[in-house]
């Protein structure tokens, strides 16, 4: 599970590095769907069930 370390709603490549250490930042680009420097909660999800990364 990804943690949200600054309470923001959304997440930083940092707080998902945690997690997902093999995500790249071509990756984390392709889950930023919004293009607003942050993954949400809802891109997350789209990201798992596309297959981008295994939750």
């Amino acid at each position: 599970m990804v943690e949200d370390t600054d309470s923001s709603g959304s997440y930083s490549m940092e707080e998902l590095t945690v997690s997902y250490p093999e995500l790249t930042e071509a990756l984390f680009m392709e889950m930023d769907a919004d293009a607003s420097g942050e993954v949400s909660p809802e891109e997350l999800t789209a990201a798992v069930d596309a297959g981008l990364i295994e939750e």
